[in-house]
């Protein structure tokens, strides 16, 4: 792991997207 935030597309399951690693800040800190 390199410590930086995640978001993307689960794999295998159709719009469904996933958002990890931000801390509390949640999507708000995704630019």
């Amino acid at each position: 792991p390199d410590g930086k935030p995640m978001i993307g597309p689960v794999p295998g399951l159709s719009n469904v997207y996933l958002a990890a690693g931000h801390e509390g800040g949640g999507l708000s800190m995704v630019s």
